[in-house]
């Protein structure tokens, strides 16, 4: 990733220039307006490490909800600083505090190598002249964090890494000129892990570059009784020699996911069809070449036999290398191209140890990519088990929103369980009329904000349909119960009070 310089804007000029320059933005905002609240917006500058930092929307600035938390490894050992919400809204904390552990820190440590994904709901970021985004880092310096924004925390653009003096950036070298982007991707860049509190810290983060968004709100879960399941559940699994190291609670990482494979085999629907690779178990680490063909299809897809999955899971001995390409190649066969869409859930505690660089037979997003061009129809959720290394996270990131899926961290056996739960929930997208996807969640999971307009809802499954013309208005939520095959869904129109922002 390119770094970028961190734009010191405000220690530059003079106190009545930096007035002006707040002015000049709050005017170009105020033409780009989009409602008739963004031009009586209330402006509000904030201090930061001494100097004046001023936000012309104000209050309305700041990131209002969190979407994902990753929490990297080493954590701080303080709970007061592990509260995700302490990210939103204006900034609060103040140098002067006291840092004990008894002590309520106003903001949040990511720990070495974690990762924040914050939401503008009730407005977006946007380029104007100057900086556009500030995000509030306690400490003397602004800890090495690489930033990226999103319209729809799927797709990414990079902006670089904020380091440094003030954290004031200029997305103008990457942003699309006119977009509205809602969502900001913040992750440590592993530099200081060494004190109480590793990672940097996140107070609030603000959009200087801010436009007024007017939201209604949408909510799409499944009738009672009806049971929506992907076309197949393809699960591969990692069981390399580094499956016996041991998590902090000194259990085994493979005794910790033999035990979640147990609890999730309780929770797949009946209906699901189900198939179980496995990658390791039969051959160690050397010779690499004969380790690196080690996959094998222990239970073929087929009604789901809730016993036979969990002794296949038993009888799992961790032994080779981590042939994930291959294991992603040879589960596409598996698959098929006539089953509907598909989740594959990779299961690992490391990074692709046979194919790891592009160029080589079985490089994983290749093989993704690959995948897609034949047409099958699948997406690949990656759950990273006790994984510490930043890269790796990176590279089976990548992985995953290659296929348009997503990657899942987990530290420990309860993280893993609800990562596991969350990867193989069935998914809805929310497209545009020129059918660009702006969100995707999952059946049954809480609202989200969306920006007035008619949009269609695509459900992925077995049987993959789609519900158009959904009107989103202001203020109101739009609640999408789906029935049978997905056929006259039960739309409801449900006014958003104050209390339920």
């Amino acid at each position: 990733m390119g770094k970028i310089s961190v734009i010191d804007h405000y220690s530059q000029e003079s106190g009545g220039s930096v007035k002006m320059r707040c002015l000049i933005t709050l005017i170009f905002a105020f033409v780009l307006a989009i409602d008739t609240q963004q031009a009586f917006a209330d402006p509000k500058c904030y201090v930061d490490r001494k100097k004046e930092v001023c936000f012309p929307l104000g209050v309305r600035s700041f990131a209002d909800g969190v979407t994902s938390f990753f929490e990297g490894s080493p954590a701080t050992k303080f709970a007061t600083a592990r509260v995700v919400t302490k990210t939103l809204g204006e900034p609060d904390h103040h140098e002067t505090e006291k840092n004990g552990p008894e002590e309520p820190q106003n903001y949040l440590t990511l720990g070495c190598g974690g990762a924040l994904t914050v939401q503008f709901r009730d407005n977006a970021l946007i380029d104007v002249p100057g900086p556009d985004l500030y995000v509030f880092e306690v400490g003397k310096d602004v800890e090495a964090t690489r930033l990226a924004i999103s319209t729809n925390a799927k797709s990414w653009t990079d902006v670089g890494t904020i380091k440094g003096g003030l954290a004031a950036v200029d997305i103008n070298r990457v942003a699309t000129p006119g977009q509205h982007y809602r969502f900001v991707r913040l992750q440590d860049a592993r530099k200081r892990c060494g004190s109480r509190w590793p990672g940097a810290d996140i107070d609030a983060v603000g959009a200087i570059g801010s436009v007024a968004v007017a939201n209604g709100r949408l909510s799409v879960a499944a009738s009672q009784g009806l049971k929506l399941t992907p076309g197949r559940i393809g699960l591969i699994f990692d069981a390399s020699g580094s499956m016996w190291g041991k998590l902090p609670s000194g259990k085994t990482k493979i005794a910790a996911a033999r035990s979640v494979m147990r609890s999730l085999a309780a929770k797949l629907s009946d209906e699901a069809s189900v198939g179980f690779r496995v990658y390791g178990h039969r051959l160690p680490s050397r010779p690499k070449d004969k380790s690196c063909r080690d996959s094998e299809l222990v239970i073929p897809f087929g009604p789901l036999d809730r016993g036979q999955l969990v002794r296949a899971v038993e009888n799992v001995k961790p032994k080779g290398q981590t042939p994930i390409g291959r294991s992603l190649a040879l589960m596409s066969g598996d698959i098929g191209a006539d089953h509907g869409f598909s989740v594959i859930v990779i299961v690992t505690d490391g990074i692709e140890t046979c194919s790891p660089s592009a160029g080589a037979e079985y490089f994983p997003p290749a093989v993704v990519k690959s995948m897609q061009e034949r047409g099958i129809k699948f997406r690949v959720n990656v759950v990273g088990f006790d994984i510490e290394s930043s890269q790796t996270r990176e590279f089976l990131t990548h992985v995953a929103e290659t296929s348009g899926g997503s990657y899942f961290g987990a530290s420990d056996a309860s993280e893993l369980e609800k990562a596991l739960s969350g990867a193989i929930e069935l998914v809805y997208l929310v497209q545009d009329q020129q059918g660009a996807t702006v969100f995707e969640g999952a059946i049954g999971s809480k609202p989200v904000d969306l920006a007035p307009g008619r949009y269609s809802i695509k459900v992925l499954g077995a049987t993959e349909f789609a519900i158009p013309n959904v009107d989103i208005t202001q203020n109101v939520e739009t609640r999408i119960t789906v029935t049978e095959g997905g056929a006259s869904p039960i739309i409801e129109k449900v006014p958003i009070s104050s209390t339920a922002q």
